[in-house]
Order: C-alpha cells, then structure tokens, then sequence
C-alpha cells in the first residue's frame, strides 16, 4: 500500500481531482506522473499472500522538491531530521519482526502439540515417541527465550532506551529460532505438514520471509559486529 501526500501547487490544482484539501496541505514533494498511471508495480510473493508486494524503483526517480515548499533553514535540518526519523523506524520496525516471530512460535508449538497427542503410529500417539518429545522440548526452550528476550526489547522500545544494536540481535537471534522450530514442527506433522490445508503449512511458507525483510540476517550480524 502506497499513500499519497496531499499537496499543494503554485498557482493553483493542477488537475480537478487536486481540489479541495489538495490546496490546503502543502507537501516537500512532487511527483510528475500522469493522472492514471500507477505508482507501483505489485508482483507474486512465496508467502504471506495476504499482501501485495510492489516495486517502488520506478516511483522516486520522478519526485523532486518543490520550490518554497517549506523546508526551515535549507535543506540540511531536513536531511538530519529525516535520517534520525529513518532510525527511529528502523528500531521500531526490528523489534516488530521479533516480536511477531515469537507468536508465530509459540502458535506453532501449539498447533504442533495438539497434532503429536493426536497422531498413532506404531499403535500409540506419535508425541509418546522419545524423538517427538526432545524435538518439542526443543522448540518449546527456543519459544520461551525469544518471548523473554522480546519482551524485554518491547520494554525497551516503549521506553524509548532500544539501541540499534539490541534491535539487530532480537532481530537476527529470533527469525533464525523461528524459522528453525516451524521447520522442526513441519517435520512432526508428516505429510500432512506438506499440505496446505493445515495450519503449518502457512506458517512454515510464511515465516521464510522473517529473515529476509526488515534487514537481513547478515545485515543485522553486521550491525551487531559494528557494536563490538
């Protein structure tokens, strides 16, 4: 999803649509695309296919500063101001990933527990088998220290003390356990794990992107050494 700033154009709306709180709300930017012309271009993902990702390459080549648009004092404070804003989302964003990793964990040991006590194999319930077991106990000690370790970064954010640094490692340390519990969960379902109508299957085909956006694990390996 791309919003658009209201904006305000020297010598009047451009085009009808730019009326009424178009006038009123001056903006730093402005774009020269055609009414019509779309902003970006969404294309297929692996997961999470509830959203729709897009390219937005093509979009900023085209904005430039507006003449007078507002900017105090030049254009320095701005890039200063904006830098600082980048970091603070930045922050904000790593710590959301976590914390959302640690759910999706935490439903996964659910789900996968549910399945073991359910299951037979050689005539008995699949979660009385010493390997089912062990591997839960495994997931189950990756679970609660992502949530302990989350919560605390949680704490930290609210507080406005979360460094980038203790951000990079929730970050890294957390989508690494998830994306190893939901594939030892997937595991303990089988066949059925492969199959998209259960649960695990979308959580599995889902969690692979955790590690990937809100900056990569390697990135946040980089942030942490930088730190040291």
């Amino acid at each position: 999803m791309v919003g658009r700033v209201p904006r305000e154009y020297p010598g009047g709306p451009r085009h009808p649509g730019d009326r009424g709180r178009h006038e009123r709300a001056p903006t730093l930017f402005d774009d020269h695309r055609q009414v019509g012309q779309p902003a970006v271009e969404t294309t297929e993902a692996l997961g999470q296919r509830q959203r729709r990702p897009a390219q937005l390459g093509g979009l900023f080549p085209q904005v430039g500063v507006v003449a007078g648009g507002g900017v105090q004092g030049g254009a320095q404070p701005f890039r200063c101001g904006l830098l600082v804003e980048q970091l603070t989302a930045r922050v904000a964003q790593q710590s959301l990933v976590p914390a959302t990793s640690t759910a999706v964990m935490e439903r996964a040991l659910e789900l996968t527990c549910e399945f073991v006590r359910t299951r037979e194999v050689f005539s008995g319930p699949l979660g009385a088998l010493r390997n089912t077991r062990f591997a839960m106990a495994e997931v189950k000690t990756a679970t609660d220290v992502c949530r302990v370790y989350t919560d605390q970064m949680i704490t930290e954010l609210t507080a406005g003390r979360l460094s980038p640094e203790r951000a990079a490692i929730a970050k890294m340390f957390v989508t690494e356990r998830q994306w190893e519990a939901i594939d030892a969960c997937l595991q303990l379902h089988g066949g059925a794990g492969y199959m998209n109508e259960y649960p695990i299957a979308r959580l599995w085909r889902d969690a692979r992107v955790q590690r990937i956006y809100g900056g990569t694990s390697e990135i946040m390996k980089e942030v942490v050494a930088r730190s040291i």
